[in-house]
């Protein structure tokens, strides 16, 4: 997903990742923008999931969403979403929402929502050392294998 946000005008600010771009980017071979972005953006995902993860068993007001559902049931779950945020809407309401917005899905940089893209971007060696990065995280463990595919 964030190799192909930097597709498009790789040097604009906006599009980084608490990282600079380096200039040459845009020049890089298709294996060397993968090998960039797991040296230097796949350690700062790593270190945001775990923390996320602790801070969800400390504070109730963290709700963790499975990707894969939410594409397969926006509404329902931006229902659950906003129930859990003390914003309760029906499913009717949500879904009247998520139509509406997805008219302007371009103003909002819209993800593809492609589950698992990353095996056909990503060769097995780069998949490996992916895994080796998350392997400093115990607590990663149990969702190894949904942030990085087997």
């Amino acid at each position: 997903s964030y190799l192909e946000e930097l597709e498009d005008q790789p040097l604009r600010p906006d599009k980084w990742l608490n990282i600079k771009v380096p200039s040459g980017y845009a020049g890089f071979s298709a294996e060397r923008k993968a090998d960039f972005v797991i040296e230097m953006i796949v350690p700062w995902y790593v270190s945001f999931f775990s923390t996320w993860l602790d801070y969800g068993k400390a504070d109730a007001r963290v709700l963790f969403l499975d990707y894969d559902e939410f594409c397969a049931t926006p509404a329902a779950n931006l229902e659950s979403v906003l129930a859990h945020s003390r914003i309760p809407r029906s499913l009717q309401q949500c879904q009247a929402a998520l139509d509406e917005v997805w008219k302007e899905r371009a103003a909002f940089r819209y993800n593809k929502g492609v589950s698992g893209r990353g095996r056909t971007r990503f060769t097995a060696s780069q998949m490996d050392r992916m895994r080796r990065i998350m392997d400093y995280y115990a607590d990663l463990e149990s969702i190894a294998g949904r942030l990085i595919p087997a």
